[in-house]
């Protein structure tokens, strides 16, 4: 939680609803990202738990607007290990 300039809390959000099956959409992403195209598999033993969280941006985008896109950041966080892990 960030604090907002009034000292209330402030829960960071996207604009758009995340659903958690968003996971497997950012495994895809890092992987087309990587350039990697083996299928994600989801194991389907394990507990589901919440489909999805909603958030109302309104109050974060008052003090902070992200800089970057969601791929965007994976890819700089790809070239950054790239270059760092290079073994």
């Amino acid at each position: 939680m960030v604090f907002g300039l009034s000292g209330t809390g402030v829960r960071l959000a996207a604009e758009k609803v995340f659903a958690f099956s968003g996971m497997r959409t950012l495994a895809e992403l890092a992987c087309d990202v990587a350039g990697h195209d083996a299928p994600v598999q989801v194991d389907t033993a394990k507990p589901e738990g919440v489909f999805s969280r909603v958030a109302d941006a309104t109050m974060m985008l008052r003090n902070y607007r992200p800089a970057t896109d969601l791929r965007l950041g994976v890819e700089m966080a790809m070239d950054y290990l790239r270059v760092e892990h290079r073994d």
